[in-house]
């Protein structure tokens, strides 16, 4: 039995070096509601509707809280092992949260991405055929171009003969 006790207090001596430890249950309660406040960011339940992570700890403390009434020595250490798994799970909690809020917001990316991709698909399809368009457009106005000039040739020919005729038949009929 002596070898149990020693146990038990090498067990908890860690315990109670601890600072900030707390003299009783009722304040344990209060101190864990405190500690939970000042450990987690302000955001971390924001947007959660579960109820608070220490709701599974507090019948826990209840009983600790009537266990103390019976031997409290016992109870004050039942009670700051608890508060620190209490505290543990809230952090494992609030990792929990900003986890699934990092995939929600990660999957929203991916689809965004993805979104995007298809759109720089599009676009570098769409400008493959707007070059080709314009290339098409470049030749067609290129040979208009062409064809019109060698009109104008031809007219400007066609004129500047037609003037040499006019003249030599004037000529020819005046002599």
């Amino acid at each position: 039995m002596e070898g149990l006790d020693r146990e038990h207090d090498v067990l908890l001596e860690p315990l109670d070096s601890l600072p900030g430890m707390l003299t009783g249950v009722g304040e344990s309660l209060s101190h864990l509601e405190q500690d939970q406040n000042q450990a987690l960011p302000p955001d971390v339940f924001e947007n959660d509707n579960r109820p608070p992570a220490s709701d599974p700890f507090k019948p826990l403390m209840e009983e600790l809280g009537r266990l103390g009434q019976v031997d409290p020595q016992v109870s004050h250490q039942a009670s700051e092992i608890v508060r620190l798994y209490s505290r543990l799970w809230d952090a494992y909690v609030a990792k929990a949260a900003d986890s699934q809020r990092l995939q929600i917001a990660n999957e929203e990316l991916r689809t965004t991405n993805a979104h995007l991709c298809q759109e720089q698909v599009f676009m570098e399809r769409r400008h493959v055929k707007h070059a080709a368009l314009l290339a098409h457009f470049g030749q067609a106005f290129g040979k208009l171009r062409q064809n019109i000039v060698g009109l104008l040739k031809d007219w400007e020919d066609c004129s500047s003969e037609s003037i040499r005729e006019n003249e030599s038949r004037s000529a020819e009929e005046v002599s």
